[in-house]
């Protein structure tokens, strides 16, 4: 349907793709103009939700980035939204869905694409640059990932069981693993964000919340020092779920429209609008920290 925006006059498509497993994909397609041939030549966002979200969940990156002429997509991954399937893999399989709507962005004639995914999708955009070896993207911006299913879930249960259960932890993890395998036919192990992250060489824009009760920050750490590429790491004050505050969101603008021009860039040009931490202002609310990794 036709909308405006800012007073510009956009449009939002929604379409169905068959995934590899002929599973029906529900997606939209944000864009200015009002035929999607309007969106030719353009560059174009994919969002990417979480485990609990769905494509609605692109909203605040639409009203970010649509303004600015940055086409934004989004999708509901197989098991979550409309889209059909039974089970969400957590970054197992989603990657092949994505792959199916990169591929459909090239043939309406899209001509940059970056990626932004927030949790599970954050996971995605790095096992999807990993797996596909796609350096067609232009970058990624990939809010608190995880790094291995198992870390997480050790992690989750030291902080939610009582003390004498945790030896509990690694029997209870191998029955989980077999259930996971049996019904939703993949392994807890095969997502290594970490491991991915090694074979990831397009410009990251990483962020976490400092008081991520769920993914704490250690696990982008661990993923920022094991990146190939230039990217920079910034924490936010938050927890998980949280709003994340208006001075990333402008970062995460400035970087995309940085990186989908294309041509090659310095990291001190890739991450302009990036704040680096001032210990002046340690207990500003507004303030936050930032590490980088560079591939050079």
């Amino acid at each position: 349907g036709a909308f405006a925006l800012k007073g510009v006059r956009c449009s939002r498509d929604d379409f169905v793709l068959p995934n590899s497993g002929g599973l029906p994909l529900h997606a939209s397609l944000y864009y200015q103009g009002q035929r999607v041939e309007d969106a030719k030549g353009k560059s174009a966002v994919i969002y990417c939700h979480g485990n609990c979200g769905c494509r609605l969940d692109a909203n605040d990156v639409t009203r970010l980035l649509l303004p600015e002429d940055i086409c934004v997509c989004c999708l509901d991954f197989s098991g979550s939204g409309v889209s059909g399937g039974e089970f969400i893999t957590l970054g197992a399989r989603e990657p092949g869905d994505l792959k199916f709507i990169v591929t459909f962005l090239r043939t309406i004639g899209i001509v940059q694409v970056g990626l932004w995914g927030r949790s599970m999708g954050a996971v995605t955009c790095l096992r999807y640059l990993h797996t596909e070896k796609d350096l067609s993207i232009a970058g990624i911006v990939a809010d608190s990932p995880f790094t291995t299913l198992p870390d997480l879930m050790r992690e989750i249960a030291k902080t939610q069981l009582p003390r004498l259960l945790l030896p509990l932890t690694g029997p209870v993890l191998r029955v989980i693993e077999g259930r996971v395998a049996k019904k939703a036919h993949f392994s807890l192990r095969e997502v290594d964000s970490t491991v991915s992250a090694q074979e990831c060489w397009v410009p990251a824009l990483f962020c976490h919340g400092q008081s991520d009760s769920l993914i704490p920050s250690t696990h982008s750490d661990q993923i920022v020092a094991a990146y190939a590429g230039d990217c920079r790491l910034v924490r936010v004050k938050g927890d998980h779920n949280d709003l994340r505050p208006l001075h990333f969101q402008q970062a995460a603008r400035l970087f995309f429209k940085g990186v989908l021009r294309g041509g090659l860039k310095t990291p001190e040009q890739l991450f302009a609008g990036v704040k680096e931490h001032d210990d002046r202002h340690e207990d500003d609310d507004d303030e936050d920290t930032a590490s980088s990794s560079s591939s050079e």
